[in-house]
């Protein structure tokens, strides 16, 4: 299936994705971002913060506790629709979806 990831400079990249995988590690193979992903999907530094669609960010919810712990204390301009990529599994509804690296 294929997604769209939307680099911190702008950039489109339309990638190939496997529904089990999550966000941080399609992003992380694909070497999209130098800077992503650094904590290797711990759940611990918001480098793979990014930023949803209302729409698509509606169908997957809000970030459990955890994960909206570091939106809040380390994501950097941490948005309504900010999600981490750690914590995203890819699944098949989200064919077409983007999504946008947040600045780190």
């Amino acid at each position: 299936m294929k997604i769209n990831v939307i680099d911190r400079d702008g950039k489109k990249y339309e990638v190939d994705a496997d529904p089990g995988d999550t966000l941080e590690y399609v992003v992380s193979q694909k070497g999209i971002s130098s800077d992503w992903g650094i904590c290797g999907g711990c759940c611990a530094c918001s480098s793979c913060q990014v930023y949803m669609q209302e729409k698509d960010y509606a169908v997957i919810g809000a970030p459990d506790d955890t994960e909206q712990a570091v939106l809040d204390d380390m994501a950097y301009e941490s948005k309504s629709t900010s999600r981490l990529g750690c914590q995203l599994t890819i699944t098949e509804k989200m064919e077409g979806w983007t999504f946008v690296i947040a600045p780190y």
